[in-house]
């Protein structure tokens, strides 16, 4: 479903925050468990909806642009405050 103010989904958010994190359109994949296309198709619906770009391909992996070095901060936040949600909740 998406968000109530954009037209994205978590999904594409996730495999964004998985690029940054790992660096790799590829590693992403891997540690994903999806391909390489999905990831990559999902960071330009996710660029197409901010109308910008948040990563640049380069020789050596994937560079974040400032953009995308915003974006990835905050949702590695909320990654985090999920994942403490769920294991408050997993224990109850």
């Amino acid at each position: 479903m998406p968000t109530a103010t954009t037209g994205l989904y978590w999904t594409e958010l996730r495999i964004f925050l998985e690029v940054a994190e790992a660096g790799s359109f590829h590693l992403a994949a891997q540690q994903l468990g999806i391909s390489h296309p999905t990831v990559a198709r999902a960071v330009r619906r996710l660029e197409t909806e901010l109308h910008t770009t948040v990563v640049m391909a380069h020789p050596r992996g994937a560079v974040l642009t400032p953009a995308g070095e915003r974006l990835a901060g905050v949702l590695a936040k909320v990654d985090a405050e999920i994942g403490k949600t769920v294991r408050r909740i997993a224990r109850h």
